[in-house]
């Protein structure tokens, strides 16, 4: 927790310089934010937009000696775990650190105040301990790309969960047309402690159904997601109330967990969106229509087609031509994995010399398969065809 400590830490008493300090103005006009230690008054830890958390001391990232300190901690967990998630971590921002506290980031004792970025030193400092030491930031308000750049390994994906709890296919689509690099170091998630519980929010069976195909075939879980529950629990409390499973939603996260995620192509293949387009009708449903695929060097492969809405959708999918088909190598469940009937062979699906060459599909859901041409999936007539249902 980089931003704040404890109201009964040490440093209150015997570092009160490290911390942002207030007034007797300060602690009479805002008592939520500031409190009092002995003849001194420090600010609670907040964020520029809420009251303090009244149990915390705001650090001070204005003072040198404090980051100094705060490097030396950091690098020193580096050598007792293989990582850390940090607490707000986008709070160390230089403007937001201005934003919230101004010039109470002027050291009271007379030291000059540091304003450069925190995070590349000291994540500099935690890989010098370990180089193989991992770190993961929770942030929001769009500066996940700015702690990327600062040397974090991932990123709270906020906006991603944003558009899939506003349960709008199209803002999901377009989000994962990011840059593939800044993906790979996305958490994608449908809970946090900050949030109310996916069962609650996705309350529909069939939502809560699609977006777990879309969370999990871009990693992030919570605890108790997987059986349902819908009591969200603060992170102060040690113990939760006794709630039953929830037998359908248990049931998703058995598929995914028991087929998805085992398949190579899944854990270490390669990830890339799903060019997606009108039917010939041109209706507007196809922009719900959410679809990616992965794919390994053993011909392993996966395609994910998830009509994100409520009403039905159809449009066409067209599979990337760099995606590698052929035979399957020894037994995995099948989930939407592409064989070329013709060809016992590994080979990208755009170099198939026979167009017409057939690729067989089998979807785990329905347990159904189909059998299309090469040349329509890479784009012939628009693509593979999909009319979907809800969800």
């Amino acid at each position: 927790v980089p931003n704040h400590v404890a109201v009964d830490h040490p440093w209150t008493a015997e570092k009160p310089d490290y911390l942002v300090a207030g007034s007797d103005e300060d602690l009479a006009n805002e008592p939520q934010n500031y409190f009092r230690v002995g003849e001194r008054v420090l600010a609670h830890g907040r964020d520029p937009y809420f009251d303090g958390w009244e149990d915390t001391a705001q650090l001070n990232y204005g003072h040198g000696e404090l980051r100094s300190e705060m490097c030396k901690t950091l690098a020193k967990i580096a050598t007792m775990c293989d990582g850390v998630r940090c607490d707000m971590a986008m709070l160390q921002c230089p403007d937001i650190m201005e934003q919230t506290w101004g010039g109470r980031l002027n050291p009271a004792d007379g030291s000059p105040r540091v304003t450069d970025p925190f995070w590349p030193g000291a994540i500099k400092a935690a890989k010098a301990a370990n180089k193989n030491f991992i770190l993961m930031a929770e942030v929001y308000w769009g500066r996940d790309f700015e702690l990327q750049e600062s040397g974090f390994a991932f990123t709270y994906d906020k906006a991603l969960y944003d558009r899939v709890v506003a349960l709008q296919g199209d803002p999901v689509r377009l989000h994962l047309t990011a840059d593939l690099a800044f993906q790979s170091k996305c958490i994608r998630y449908l809970e946090s402690h900050d949030e109310e519980r996916a069962a609650t929010v996705l309350s529909d069976v069939k939502s809560h159904d699609a977006a777990a195909i879309l969370a999990f075939t871009c990693p992030g879980i919570y605890d108790g997601q997987l059986q349902g529950r819908k009591k969200r629990v603060s992170m102060h409390v040690r113990c939760r109330l006794h709630e039953p499973r929830d037998p359908q939603v248990s049931l998703i996260y058995a598929k995914l967990l028991g087929t998805v995620l085992k398949r190579p192509e899944v854990r270490d293949g390669t990830w890339t969106q799903c060019h997606t387009s009108p039917s010939m009708d041109q209706n507007p449903s196809w922009m719900n229509m959410v679809a990616h695929c992965c794919w390994d060097d053993r011909g392993h492969a996966m395609m994910v087609v998830v009509n994100f809405g409520g009403d039905h959708s159809n449009g066409h999918v067209v599979i990337p031509p760099q995606v590698k088909l052929g035979i399957r190598s020894y037994p995995i469940p099948p989930t939407m994995n592409y064989t070329i009937t013709e060809e016992e062979k590994v080979q990208e699906l755009g170099s198939v010399q026979n167009a017409a060459a057939e690729v067989m599909l089998n979807d785990i859901w329905s347990h159904e398969s189909y059998t299309r041409e090469a040349k329509e999936l890479l784009g012939e007539h628009g693509g593979m065809w999909f009319d979907m249902k809800p969800w």
